[in-house]
């Protein structure tokens, strides 16, 4: 029985060891910069931790959370946002690749071509927008480790993605198959 009992913990711990750690935004440290007609006007960098202890305010013009898939923003009044070229806020410093980023807002004028993707982050361009005290904002981001490819169409044209699952499936089987041949030694 003792026996029994220690491969199903060795099984239950490999299993364990060879699933993905979940990407997320928790535990990374970010930059949040505002920036105004092309230049910085402020800058600070947060640790991402779970809820709005994080928070980080630009005076009472907006507040962000980063929190572990998403950027909120918070806007305190209303304001017209002017400034050409670049006038809005960029996250830079995300640790983890992430394939999609998708935009939740009411910002009247947002297009998903005001979305710059840099290699480390993220840049939101309000130039030319308005928001007042009701405007809201979230980035979600996919860190693409729960996505499943649409085969329905031509697999050629799929980017090509690792998929981890069937490893903890064939040490499952393994260990099972490993559990019916001690179970058949011990009836013997």
């Amino acid at each position: 029985m003792k026996k029994l009992f220690l491969m199903i913990l060795s099984t239950m711990f490999l299993l364990g060891m060879a699933l993905p750690a979940q990407a997320t935004l928790i535990g990374d440290t970010v930059e949040l910069a505002r920036y105004y007609s092309g230049a910085v006007k402020n800058v600070d960098t947060v640790t991402v931790t779970a809820g709005d202890a994080d928070a980080w305010s630009i005076y009472s013009r907006y507040t962000v959370n980063v929190e572990d898939t998403s950027i909120a923003v918070d806007f305190g009044y209303d304001r017209g946002v002017g400034g050409v070229p670049f006038t809005g806020l960029q996250v830079s410093g995300i640790d983890d690749a992430f394939t999609d980023v998708s935009i939740d807002t009411n910002i009247a004028g947002w297009a998903d071509s005001r979305l710059n993707i840099l290699s480390d982050g993220l840049q939101f361009d309000w130039s030319g927008l308005s928001y007042n005290a009701s405007t809201y904002f979230v980035a979600t981001l996919d860190f693409g480790t729960t996505q499943i490819p649409d085969l329905g169409s031509d697999i050629s044209e799929q980017p090509s993605m690792h998929n981890p699952v069937p490893a903890p499936i064939l040490l499952l089987g393994t260990g099972l198959m490993g559990l019916a041949g001690f179970r058949r030694k011990t009836k013997k």
